[in-house]
């Protein structure tokens, strides 16, 4: 049976360490050997610390949409982060951006909505190529999964084994996340086939057909009615 990868798969590597950083009175564990002051205000007067990575890649973004620390999940520490010039972009060492942390353990809707108005890419994958949203759909975020699939985020992209977000979804119980995702499958495939046959009009027969044939579903369809 497909698992989703993470701290339950020995088997195919963690995606985030088993010993997280720990955010107290505003530092972070990994980063306390460079920073003796609070985080924010080390942020607020040095802009090159935004980018700073520990020894596992994390950046300070990627701290502060991580809910496994104990003080994790800030919108401000974020914020402050990208106001002095943090890559929202930047991964680290498995390839695991600011916004797939905020689904990867615990639900994190604030930052991720912060990262997606930011305009972060929505489809990068990490060393598994998993997404934030195949990530959401495995975990059942329901929210997370809503927000980048209005954002624009591919609801089809499977990860390295093959696997789409839906079939983690199915396979993992979430009802709601299997029939949001169904629905907007059925909805992505009606918009193709409206565009698709908009193009037709005024083309050459020839031309018409070929287009047709070009489109596996579309044509199966056209030949129901047949």
């Amino acid at each position: 049976m497909s698992q989703l990868p993470g701290k339950s798969q020995p088997s195919i590597g963690r995606t985030i360490p088993l010993n997280p950083p720990q955010i107290i009175n505003g530092e972070v564990g990994h980063f306390q050997h460079v920073i003796s002051e609070p985080l924010s205000r080390v942020l607020a007067e040095l802009e090159t610390l935004a980018n700073y990575k520990d020894e596992e890649g994390r950046t300070t973004a990627i701290v502060s949409c991580a809910k496994y620390s104990v003080d994790g999940g800030s919108i401000r520490l974020l914020q402050l982060a990208l106001d002095h010039g943090a890559n929202a972009e930047l991964a680290d060492n498995s390839g695991q951006t600011p916004l797939i942390h905020c689904v990867i353990w615990l639900e994190n809707y604030e930052c991720a909505a912060v990262l997606v108005r930011h305009g972060v890419v929505l489809d990068a994958f990490d060393m598994y190529g998993c997404t934030a949203l195949w990530y959401a759909s495995g975990f059942g975020y329901l929210s997370t999964l809503q927000l980048l699939v209005q954002s624009g985020a591919d609801i089809g992209r499977a990860d390295n084994r093959g696997l789409a977000p839906i079939f983690m979804a199915r396979m993992r119980g979430h009802t709601a996340v299997v029939a949001y995702l169904t629905i907007e499958g059925n909805w992505k495939r009606r918009r193709y086939y409206a565009t698709m046959l908009n193009s037709l009009k005024g083309a050459p027969t020839i031309s018409k057909i070929m287009r047709v044939f070009q489109c596996y579903d579309l044509a199966r369809m056209i030949g129901t009615y047949l």
